[in-house]
């Protein structure tokens, strides 16, 4: 990746932060620990969200689909039992009920909570580092 989606740095990561309006989470507005999100990238400005609606007619448009999801592999060491937790848990659990400490009604993460609501979480205004897939959008053909 590179271009309009930002330069490779020396780590081999793409500063996403400047994707703009059109970078949005995929998890409930309820979340804590955001970790997917959703950037599209036109090549025409005058396309940006409020012009893609349902029933739009997509043969004209041109982007950039990026998919993101949070990366905790790079700072969790394969094998460490940190790892090896996370792996036990499988997965965050999200309920109707109460949460394991009472503290955010319905969820427990995958990873202990202060990690999973904090520097592994994609909030907005924060820099993280995710693993991202880019889709290329040509005349409404993926």
């Amino acid at each position: 990746a590179g271009g309009a989606l930002g330069a490779v740095g020396s780590d081999g990561r793409v500063d996403c932060s400047h994707l703009g309006p059109v970078t949005f989470s995929v998890d409930n507005s309820g979340t804590r620990d955001i970790d997917d999100a959703l950037s599209f990238v036109f090549d025409d400005a005058d396309q940006i969200s409020s012009d893609v609606v349902p029933g739009m007619d997509m043969s004209s448009v041109n982007c950039t689909i990026g998919i993101h999801i949070a990366d905790v592999a790079c700072r969790i060491a394969c094998d460490s039992p940190l790892f090896l937790w996370a792996k036990e848990r499988a997965a965050s659990c999200y309920h109707g009920g109460v949460s394991e400490d009472h503290s955010d009604g319905g969820s427990i993460p995958m990873l202990p909570r202060e990690l999973a609501h904090g520097e592994f979480s994609l909030n907005q205004g924060e820099t993280r580092p995710a693993v991202s897939v880019w889709l290329r959008v040509e005349g409404g053909q993926v």
